[in-house]
């Protein structure tokens, strides 16, 4: 619906609200990335994956904007961790 603008102020008032959920940290990043921003994904990314590097998914949006980027290695390096 080309609403990312919206659904990034709710992601981010979600978080606000709880910083150390690991679901909403990725969908942060995730928001990031649907908006093309790609530098701003993979540091939400690399804050998801601190705050659990246990939690798959969070690599996995991180390998998505490290692909975008054209940085093949990094991601697939990252894709590999998220399995």
């Amino acid at each position: 619906m080309a609403r990312l603008q919206e659904a990034c102020d709710e992601i981010l008032l979600a978080h606000a609200r709880d910083p150390i959920s690991s679901i909403i940290a990725r969908d942060v990043d995730r928001v990031h990335w649907c908006r093309q921003d790609f530098e701003t994904a993979l540091k939400q990314g690399d804050n998801a994956i601190e705050l659990n590097p246990h939690y798959s998914p969070a690599y996995w949006i991180v390998g998505l904007a490290q692909e975008q980027r054209r940085e093949f290695d990094a991601s697939l390096t990252v894709f590999r961790q998220a399995q």
